[in-house]
């Protein structure tokens, strides 16, 4: 992992990472353990959210998220750089650990860990996707609605990027109305498409 982030790939670890190694043992060093040098973090305080207590919630930027089950309130480890490599990115807004740290950011090499200290939920998640840029990383291409899955193929060479063929999957009983936003090839019909791509009830196509 310290690999793929010094060379420039995003990590991102949630609450109880790094405190267990390998074999499943407890590390006799400071929560988050072995992770510690790529969060950059320094856990001095978790908790289990009981479902008797009220519910605890952490603000990222204009917008609230809940956080339940277990909370890490997350610290900056005194090793790690400056505080241009370190940021707070979420804060938790109630119980006793209110204004603590709950998502930090850690620059490490070339890349960065993302260190979750509540437990992920669907909107959590969401976000996370959508400030790393991973929400929806095809949407120079196509433009999709829900009912229709994006899969990807890494092979040869394609006109939608470095050997990328992509394969829409209508999972509707109804027509749905995609958008083809760059000039590809249907490796189904040999067609160039582009604009407006109607795929029937359970339809498929492969772009290249």
């Amino acid at each position: 992992m310290e690999d793929y982030v010094r060379q420039g790939g995003t990590l991102i670890v949630g609450c109880r990472s790094g405190y267990k190694d390998i074999h499943g043992h407890c590390v006799m060093l400071p929560q988050p353990g072995l992770l510690s040098d790529l969060t950059g973090t320094d856990i001095r305080e978790y908790t289990f959210v009981s479902p008797a207590e009220e519910e605890t919630f952490c603000r990222w930027g204009e917008h609230t998220f809940r956080t339940p089950v277990f909370n890490d309130v997350l610290g900056q480890k005194e090793a790690s750089p400056g505080a241009d490599d370190f940021q707070v990115l979420a804060a938790y807004e109630n119980s006793y650990y209110a204004g603590g740290a709950a998502i930090t950011g850690h620059r490490f090499g070339k890349g960065r860990c993302i260190h979750v200290g509540c437990t992920f939920t669907r909107e959590l998640v969401r976000e996370l996707f959508a400030y790393t840029g991973i929400l929806e990383p095809f949407s120079d291409t196509v433009a999709l609605p829900s009912a229709v899955e994006l899969v990807v193929r890494e092979s040869g060479t394609g006109q939608t990027g470095a050997g990328q063929t992509l394969i829409l999957l209508n999972y509707s009983d109804t027509a749905q109305v995609c958008e083809v936003k760059k000039p590809s090839r249907s490796l189904l019909s040999g067609r160039c498409l582009e604009g407006e791509l109607i795929l029937p009830p359970y339809g498929v196509e492969v772009l290249q």
